[in-house]
């Protein structure tokens, strides 16, 4: 086991960026997938819904059965929606003991520093190292929070696809 001080700075730091560079472009990877997945299950659905008005008649329709397919079809399109919705103050929370040495000068919000000088004094006296580190910490929590997310909406529009083609084969076998 080597001792941090074997490291040179440059090379933690250098990690690190990585780190950060990797996990942002990976929590704007899940937005995109969400949106794209997203935007492919509203049009199967409406493939779907194509092909269940050739089967469905016209007094087959009751609010159970509207609710169901309300359910089966809405239900993934608003899981995809939240994949987009978390944001830095949604995702989980880095651990208490950081924040007291993180100035927060990398992720800037003006409640820390409200103005110009205060901005300046923050930067001056941050370590780089645990600015990077805190940053690594809350933008890897935000990508573990979207992945989670739209694994769970990827479950859910297949499960819906299921569900479809199952009640599609029962009326079908059933006529």
């Amino acid at each position: 086991m080597t001792d941090d001080s074997d490291q040179p700075k440059d090379n933690g730091n250098a990690v690190l960026k990585d780190a950060l560079a990797e996990a942002q472009v990976t929590v704007r990877d899940y937005d995109t997938k969400a949106q794209i997945v997203g935007v492919g299950y509203i049009l199967a659905m409406g493939i779907i819904a194509r092909i269940e008005n050739l089967f469905v008649k016209t007094g087959d329709v009751d609010l159970l059965r509207i609710a169901i397919a309300w359910i089966v079809v809405m239900v993934p399109i608003l899981l995809f929606g939240f994949v987009l919705y978390p944001s830095r103050k949604t995702a989980p929370k880095v651990a208490e003991d950081a924040d007291e040495r993180v100035q927060h000068v990398l992720y800037v919000r003006s409640s820390y520093h409200p103005t110009v000088s205060d901005l300046k004094r923050a930067a001056r006296s941050a370590s780089y190292i645990d600015e990077l580190a805190f940053e690594v910490l809350s933008v890897s929590g935000l990508r573990d929070l979207k992945r989670q997310r739209f694994l769970r909406a990827l479950f859910a529009a297949g499960a819906s696809f299921v569900l479809l083609f199952a009640s599609q084969a029962v009326r079908a076998i059933a006529q």
